[in-house]
């Protein structure tokens, strides 16, 4: 009896200890699904052929009212304006609305605004979430925003050491585009 016991409690500890490791297994390979972790391949500037594209060609429609939203938020901020008469709630929100509806400059802008602290709440998770979701929609400058933060190091880790952050991942992130 005593031998069945101890048969049946390492049963019951191998399910559990499977059950355990595959729980981070599971969000090991979300976290590889992401497009901040797609494998890049090598920058080459040596490469024999070259085909030029205008990002025009390659960023989804924007919606009409969208671009409305959008515009009237960066009239908000314009430069010559000062910094407390920015009424940063308003623009924050004009923003979110067109980021909304898939316009990909405002989805890089609200993005930015998170990353100032413009909007509490959200912070670089966020800011992260938004230009892997452009990246998904095949926006070129998404690619190079998230190069820029692999660089800078901001809500993922900075894998260049200081002295070569001059833009080799960013180089990486924009060569994957081509």
């Amino acid at each position: 009896m005593r031998k069945l016991s101890y048969g049946a409690l390492a049963a019951v500890a191998a399910v559990c200890l499977y059950k355990a490791f595959q729980i981070p297994y599971a969000q090991y390979k979300a976290e590889q699904a992401l497009p901040r972790n797609e494998p890049l391949p090598l920058f080459n500037p040596h490469r024999p052929t070259f085909t030029c594209e205008i990002e025009a060609t390659k960023v989804p429609p924007i919606d009409a009212e969208a671009d409305a939203w959008f515009r009237e938020a960066r009239a908000m901020e314009d430069p010559d304006t000062w910094e407390e008469d920015r009424d940063y709630k308003k623009i924050v929100q004009l923003t979110r609305a067109a980021a909304e509806r898939r316009h990909w400059k405002a989805m890089l802008n609200l993005a930015s605004l998170y990353l100032e602290k413009r909007d509490p709440p959200h912070g670089p998770d966020d800011a992260l979430a938004l230009v892997e979701e452009a990246m998904r929609l095949g926006i070129p400058a998404a690619y190079d925003r998230m190069g820029t933060y692999y660089s800078e190091g901001v809500g993922v880790p900075g894998t260049l050491p200081a002295p070569s952050r001059s833009g080799r991942k960013r180089q990486r992130w924009v060569a994957r585009m081509r």
